[in-house]
């Protein structure tokens, strides 16, 4: 606990370490998470339905239904992650941490760091403990952010809208490029099957029997 004390200590002295612990951005953590994955997200909406739309390989009758479940998935993994993402950053994890992790860990922890160590003063104690919580909660509020958005919403519950989203999207697109059905039957390498029971007499049937068995047959 000494060397990990004194670490801080050497930390929060350096350049680097004033410039964190005294930096006011105009956003948290979890918001710059929640833009950074809904930005690439929009970016790969946008390529993702272009090139169903123009991928030849595709089958005509599978294209507008492809690019549509490209773009749900886009439009709801935008807006659902960035509500998610936002509503976890404004209310729910202030309440959660704040609220609850925050003063069960460190509220009392100056206090026994003193106790613990004789020759740290309580206002050094204070000031790692104020350090510890900011480290604490700047990396829970990027765990849970990326959980919330990258699992729970991306993954599962997208998935579960997106395809009756995409059946919506193919109609209007199906509205807006309508099909060009070829009316001509193909004319090589067809295989037509006949009922040929009812058209096919007994002695045709039984002309291919061998003859030990002709006798049999009436």
């Amino acid at each position: 606990m000494a060397m990990l004390v004194n670490a801080i200590n050497k930390f929060t002295a350096s350049k680097a370490g004033k410039f964190l612990t005294g930096i006011k951005a105009p956003c948290t953590l979890a918001t710059i998470t929640t833009l950074s994955c809904v930005s690439k997200d929009a970016v790969n909406c946008a390529f993702y339905t272009w090139q169903s739309c123009t991928n030849k390989r595709i089958p005509d009758d599978k294209r507008n239904f492809v690019a549509g479940l490209d773009l749900s998935n886009g439009i709801l993994n935008v807006t659902l992650q960035l509500g998610a993402g936002l509503l976890f950053d404004k209310v729910v994890f202030p309440k959660l941490y704040d609220d609850f992790i925050g003063k069960k860990c460190f509220e009392k922890l100056p206090q026994k760091l003193v106790e613990k160590y004789k020759d740290l003063s309580l206002a050094k104690a204070e000031q790692h403990t104020k350090l510890l919580n900011k480290l604490a909660r700047n990396g829970l509020m990027v765990i849970g952010t990326l959980v919330l958005t990258q699992i729970l919403v991306k993954r599962v519950l997208v998935p579960s809208i997106a395809t009756p989203m995409a059946t919506y999207f193919k109609e209007k697109f199906d509205k807006n490029h309508p099909k060009q059905i070829n009316a001509q039957q193909p004319q090589g390498d067809v295989v037509t099957f006949e009922n040929r029971s009812e058209n096919v007499t007994n002695s045709q049937e039984n002309q291919n029997l061998p003859d030990c068995y002709k006798t049999f047959v009436k």
